[in-house]
């Protein structure tokens, strides 16, 4: 894996070479490093190339495909307001007609509402009021945020969970499938591991002491 990003860096580092002084091309490279440097979880780098494609790029189209790159980058690494300002940016030069466009609205909404459910197990369930959602919730409170790592997984969740959930709530077979093969086991072993804070009713005690550490 390392060998493949030298040899993609190596190739982006000559853009002079195979673009000579051609503005857009030089835009074009600065996206891909960007695209690239994310794909690493690079983040100030990807977003000083996705600065630079923007200042390049003279489409529209063009310009509102780096900030919609640009605003997952930022809503990954937990810059709201960032997010929140590219998004506005592609929904202005795509129009809600527009699939990105309204992907980026909805993003938006997303982020002002600073919604703290689970959307896939809420989508399942229909509901919040559920053993299982509970459960999920307070595995990502008492765990997960507690490790940079967890975090890091909870970041990238929420970016892609959204559109997921909206698949998912609108059929009745991925419902009863995610249900039954995912979030009931899974809700399972979160409720082994943190067994101490539910009551017998499947509610959390949160007075309970967490006795784990990541």
């Amino acid at each position: 894996m390392s060998s493949l990003r030298g040899a993609v860096q190596k190739e982006l580092d000559l853009p002079d070479q195979k673009y000579g002084d051609h503005k857009e091309g030089l835009a074009k490279v600065a996206f891909l490093r960007g695209r690239l440097y994310a794909m690493m979880f690079q983040y100030s780098k990807a977003i000083e190339q996705y600065e630079r494609a923007l200042q390049l790029f003279t489409s529209g189209d063009r310009q509102s495909l780096v900030n919609y790159y640009m605003g997952m980058a930022h809503e990954i690494w937990g810059k709201k307001e960032l997010a929140i300002e590219c998004y506005e940016a592609v929904k202005s030069l795509r129009g809600l007609d527009d699939d990105m466009g309204m992907d980026s609205a909805k993003r938006i909404e997303t982020l002002k509402a600073k919604k703290s459910g689970c959307f896939i197990a809420t989508a399942a369930y229909g509901t919040t009021d559920c053993t299982d959602v509970r459960t999920l919730q307070t595995f990502r409170d008492d765990v997960l945020l507690k490790s940079k790592l967890g975090t890091r997984f909870v970041q990238v969740y929420y970016l892609v969970s959204p559109t997921l959930a909206s698949t998912i709530s609108a059929s009745s077979t991925l419902r009863y499938l995610i249900r039954s093969l995912l979030l009931r086991p899974a809700g399972m072993c979160c409720r082994l591991f943190l067994g101490h804070r539910f009551n017998a009713s499947g509610c959390v005690n949160r007075n309970e002491t967490n006795i784990f550490t990541i």
